[in-house]
């Protein structure tokens, strides 16, 4: 097996609509984080565990303001991999989304690791068959790094609600997607059924 190599990604929640209570910083955004806790793969909120083929990866949820947001890291041997966030009544500002349409962010990313490659130029997100993924996503050999806003959710909640992300995936490592980028970023969503039976399955026996 090749040796594997990852990357720290640096992932600020940026979210817009209703907040409940908490501390606030310079936008006037709730800060109130949870407790980090360990979820079995099978229980993260997305289902990108089913594409990472990777010994000794731990996934961490912190909740943000009493549930408005679930953030979920990835980690190997304690450094981050991969980060997702969502919104679960909410979706995330005009700034962000303006910031996954700029190829610039991937980049950026890619900088602030702690383990770097020299990507290839960024592509824009595949759209899969819902046509609601904006972001980029580049490869270099086994590398892959990735940065998209999805929308999941099912309606709107509120009147003002004009189809902003509520779902952000960032990732950022080697030899450890086991589909092409191309192939995984359609199929990311909520985490259902057959994904946990999928990742419940590849487990080795105990």
């Amino acid at each position: 097996m090749q040796t594997l190599r990852m990357f720290v990604i640096i992932g600020a929640v940026a979210l817009a609509g209703c907040q409940t209570s908490g501390s606030k910083d310079s936008g006037g955004r709730s800060m109130s984080l949870s407790k980090p806790t360990l979820v079995a793969h099978e229980n993260a909120d997305i289902n990108l565990a089913r594409f990472i083929d990777a010994p000794g990866l731990k996934i961490e949820r912190t909740i943000r303001d009493n549930g408005a947001v679930i953030i979920e890291s990835y980690r190997i041997q304690g450094r981050v991999i991969a980060r997702t966030q969502r919104t679960t009544d909410a979706w995330f500002s005009e700034q962000t989304q303006s910031d996954l349409k700029d190829p610039g962010r991937l980049a950026r990313t890619l900088k602030s690791g702690a383990y770097r490659f020299d990507a290839n130029a960024p592509k824009p997100a595949p759209q899969g068959r819902h046509g609601k993924i904006i972001g980029h996503y580049s490869t270099k050999g086994a590398c892959v790094a990735l940065g998209t806003g999805h929308v999941f959710r099912k309606g709107a909640t509120y009147d003002n609600d004009f189809g902003n992300s509520d779902t952000l995936v960032d990732f950022a490592a080697c030899n450890v997607l086991t589909e092409s980028p191309e192939s995984v970023i359609p199929k990311l969503r909520r985490m259902a059924p057959d994904d946990r039976a999928a990742i419940i399955a590849r487990k080795p026996a105990a």
